[in-house]
């Protein structure tokens, strides 16, 4: 099936410091034709916008790329794992996933594992949690998730899956409520090792780093865990709580945070290997943080502020750009295999759809 997509172009803003000027943007709802323009005298980016074959009233989970070059994303609610082409158009594929008679099924994040497939880990009916592969023809092969000494193992959240520095899938898990450590397995769902974080708050988000590390992020803290299994953690400044992470061209590592002071406000900020943190608010206020941060094919950092309609681009340096895509609401934002960004959003009201940002590189 065809899907129908609007293209738009969204004009954006640009910050050097801490302040800068809002630019007000009004787009009329009886404007969304197949076909319409935002014009601006800055700079603007070209968007193309597409429907998924099948309605959907829940939120769908990130692009990603496989090693064979083929984007996929999750629509948990549809039991669906969708195969995306750079053209827009889109085939879904039953999950078929373990417990496929039962009424829910809960997916996460998906990341690129060892063997270049996409892999994802679901909770089924909030009992059983499984580690998923998506295979190059669309099927999905599930794996049950053990500890060492073969009980049930149990993610904390389910977006807590990443390939780490020596091949293997990292997976954030949880012990008796609440005893967190990063629990490592193969292509085959095998467990091979358990590594305890310190007592507080579970791993977030995990990416691997320069030096054989794999860094992670969670509640006032930034962590990282050598290739001999030694933690170390570093304290986030006053009131700021890291979620999204990704290691730059400048090899630091970035991070998306709330600024739970006062009003609570979004940021991004970096840790160098050694520890040092800089931070660079972005004085939108919010206490939703982003999701995913992708380095983008220029070089650049991308992610949603969700809630503010607005995408954040930014540079090296701690410039930040600001796209606004109001009315869409963008979720996740990924770099694709055709030098393009491509976004999920999703509204009560429109369900999900894919979003195309040209980058014209």
């Amino acid at each position: 099936m065809m899907s129908r997509s609007m293209h738009l172009t969204i004009p954006y803003k640009v910050n050097c410091g801490i302040r800068f000027d809002k630019l007000s943007l009004a787009v009329s709802l009886a404007l969304l034709t197949s076909f319409f323009v935002i014009s601006a005298k800055t700079s603007a980016l070209n968007v193309e916008e597409f429907p998924t074959p099948t309605a959907n009233t829940s939120i769908a989970y990130s692009v990603n790329t496989s090693s064979q070059g083929v984007m996929r994303f999750l629509k948990p609610a549809q039991k669906q794992v969708v195969k995306l082409n750079p053209d827009g158009t889109m085939v879904e594929y039953p999950m078929n996933i373990v417990g496929d008679n039962i009424s829910a099924v809960q997916a996460g994040l998906p990341s690129i594992g060892p063997d270049g497939n996409i892999w994802f880990l679901s909770l089924e009916d909030g009992a059983h949690s499984y580690l998923n592969r998506i295979n190059p023809d669309g099927s999905v092969n599930t794996f049950n998730l053990k500890t060492l000494d073969n009980q049930e193992a149990t993610p904390y959240l389910s977006h807590t899956i990443e390939l780490g520095p020596d091949g293997k899938l990292w997976i954030a898990m949880v012990r008796n409520f609440d005893e967190y450590y990063i629990a490592k397995y193969n292509t085959s769902g095998a467990v091979l090792d358990e590594i305890d974080i310190p007592a507080g708050q579970p791993a977030y988000n995990m990416k691997a780093g320069l030096s054989g590390y794999m860094w992670y992020a969670r509640g006032d803290k930034i962590g990282k865990i050598s290739s001999g299994g030694i933690v170390t953690e570093y304290d986030m400044p006053a009131n700021n709580q890291p979620f999204a992470i990704e290691l730059a061209q400048d090899g630091n590592i970035w991070f998306t945070a709330v600024d739970s002071s006062q009003t609570p406000k979004l940021a991004v900020g970096k840790i160098t290997p050694e520890g040092t943190i800089t931070m660079y608010p972005t004085e939108e206020p919010g206490n939703q943080p982003a999701w995913t941060l992708d380095l983008g094919p220029d070089g650049k950092l991308w992610f949603s502020l969700i809630g503010t309609g607005k995408v954040a681009v930014v540079s090296m340096d701690g410039s930040i750009f600001y796209h606004n895509f109001s009315p869409l609401v963008l979720i996740t934002i990924n770099k694709g295999p055709d030098n393009n960004m491509w976004a999920l959003s999703y509204s009560a009201q429109s369900g999900v759809k894919v979003v195309k940002i040209f980058l014209g590189l």
